[in-house]
């Protein structure tokens, strides 16, 4: 899902009565996202897809969370 795609998704559930404070997860490659997009969009929490060999995988790890952070 794009960030439009994921507030449609976030207003469709809370036209249908999902509670205000539902949390909404997404998962992805953070280096391949616009995280303050998702955030507007409604995500409140990110999954970092993480897959290759283990050392491309802990390459991305060591760092440690992107600078954009979600609410």
């Amino acid at each position: 899902y794009s960030p439009g795609e994921t507030a449609e998704l976030v207003a469709t559930l809370r036209r249908e009565g999902a509670r205000d404070d539902f949390d909404v997860c997404f998962i992805g490659y953070s280096g391949q996202a616009d995280l303050a997009a998702y955030a507007a969009a409604g995500v409140t929490w990110w999954i970092e897809n993480l897959r290759g060999d283990v050392d491309t995988v802990l390459d991305r790890v060591r760092p440690g969370p992107p600078g954009e952070t979600l609410p």
